[in-house]
């Protein structure tokens, strides 16, 4: 029987591999923490769908220094967790480097006895 600290343990070890990717740019691990229909919203408010979002490091468009979490709740219910925290993002469009920190929600759900990421969207918390 599976337990909610075993499933608490699966969802974050799942989420440290896709914060991971983010950041070594490994469009395939991200491939496989993603559903079919994932969608990601920036803290700008655009929306990738999943090929988009996979393309955009598959082709190198997208480069993150730093991708990390704090503060994160996990809530779970039958076959979905939810996710809730801080995410500090460093990133280099066009040469320049850019610090964002946001608040964060992400749905992982159970498919095929792994756990997928639904859908993750974030609001930029404004500079104090």
């Amino acid at each position: 029987m599976t337990t909610t600290a075993d499933v608490a343990r699966a969802v974050t070890s799942a989420s440290d591999a896709w914060l991971g990717a983010l950041v070594s740019g490994d469009a395939d691990v991200l491939d496989r923490l993603t559903t079919s229909d994932f969608t990601y919203v920036h803290s700008s408010g655009t929306l990738d769908t999943r090929e988009f979002f996979l393309d955009a490091f598959r082709s190198g468009r997208r480069k993150y220094t730093q991708y990390s979490v704090d503060g994160v709740d996990v809530r779970m219910y039958p076959g979905t967790v939810v996710m809730t925290g801080l995410a500090h993002i460093r990133l280099n469009p066009r040469g320049e480097e850019m610090k964002i920190e946001t608040r964060f929600i992400s749905v992982w759900v159970e498919q095929g006895g792994a756990w997928r990421m639904a859908a993750w969207h974030s609001t930029r918390i404004p500079d104090a």
